[in-house]
């Protein structure tokens, strides 16, 4: 009986996080004047992600392993090859970049049908280019493998029960 609340409790965790941060990514990607913001929800997302994944009820909050590793670490491990090479410039020029000072380094944010998703724009600049529905489309990606990965490991289940309580936080809490 306590496996089965267990599990339907950790899948109304995982659906609110699809209803309330994938769903609303999705919502918004399509238009030239919000994909600034789809991307500053990836990098949040991504950032959920990474620590309901790689943290401990003894660990999470003090921040071992550190936030950068656990980021990088998702990404090495549940986003497609291409993200590989590049998930440090990841956290560090994109998702901190973006977080903490609207602003970016080595990559050129867009949706544009002629750049190409990961590879480097072609003016001298040379950044990386990413574009906001294919980055969605493999965050997708990397939630459904680690959710797959997720449903029926009891280890699993009590970190990202442990995740979603948060800091005294007993359930998540939004009116639709």
């Amino acid at each position: 009986m306590d496996e089965i609340k267990k599990e339907s409790k950790i899948k109304r965790d995982l659906d609110k996080f699809e209803r309330w941060v994938l769903n609303p990514i999705g919502d918004i990607i399509n238009s030239e004047k919000t994909h600034f913001p789809a991307f500053i929800l990836i990098a949040v997302a991504i950032d959920m992600l990474s620590n309901m994944r790689y943290s401990s009820s003894l660990t999470f909050w003090s921040l071992k392993p550190k936030l950068s590793k656990k980021y990088i670490n998702f990404i090495k491990t549940y986003f497609p090859p291409g993200y590989y090479k590049i998930s440090s410039n990841l956290y560090h020029d994109f998702r901190c970049e973006i977080l903490h000072s609207f602003s970016l380094r080595k990559f050129d944010l867009g949706q544009h049908d002629k750049c190409r998703h990961l590879q480097k724009t072609k003016d001298k600049r040379k950044k990386i280019y990413l574009k906001s529905s294919e980055m969605y489309k493999d965050l997708i990606g990397a939630y459904e493998k680690y959710k797959s990965e997720l449903i029926g490991d009891n280890r699993k289940d009590e970190v990202v029960a442990e995740y979603m309580k948060g800091a005294g936080r007993k359930e998540w809490t939004h009116t639709e």
